[in-house]
């Protein structure tokens, strides 16, 4: 994996009239629709799948293909929602055998889950920030722009002449 910002997909930026050189051919285009809930989710994880799920399809940030990334999301946050019922039940610190105050390795259990719902969750727009990036309706269908990207005549098949 290339370092760096990660490319939004073709169709994401021409929805958003970004101009576009060279249009690639044979990008997938996976179909906008909830996947079927992995059997292996526990019974919260899958109650959180039916909830979000008809959230995030009904804005249009799942399709089809996400089945793995959002099964991760769901079982995270349903297990981040288990271990902060017991963080409250915890002391933050323990005396070891030596007679030395340690931090108790169950919260940093706990903050990991937490980044891995929030790194998880990036990437179905869950967050504010998240969501401002992502257009889901489209702008301008009859972009001239795309016409002529796509070999279609534009203004009578005539270029216009730029003023200098």
């Amino acid at each position: 994996m290339k370092p760096g910002t990660k490319k939004k997909p073709t169709v994401l930026r021409m929805r958003d009239n970004v101009r576009i050189k060279k249009v690639p051919s044979g990008e997938p285009t996976p179909a906008l629709r909830l996947p079927r809930c992995p059997s292996h989710l526990t019974t919260k994880a899958k109650g959180i799948w039916k909830r979000m799920g008809k959230i995030l399809l009904k804005n249009g940030l799942i399709t089809e293909s996400d089945e793995s990334s959002f099964a991760i999301w769901c079982q995270a946050y349903a297990d981040l929602q288990e271990a902060e019922l017991q963080a409250i039940l915890e002391d933050f610190t323990y005396i070891s055998d030596k007679g030395n105050i340690l931090a108790n390795p169950f919260f940093h259990a706990l903050y990991k889950l937490r980044a891995q719902v929030d790194r998880f969750g990036t990437r179905f727009g869950m967050s504010p920030s998240d969501r401002s990036g992502i257009s889901t309706e489209v702008r301008n269908e009859s972009n001239p722009y795309r016409a002529w990207q796509q070999g279609k005549v534009v203004n009578g098949g005539k270029k216009k002449k730029q003023k200098q």
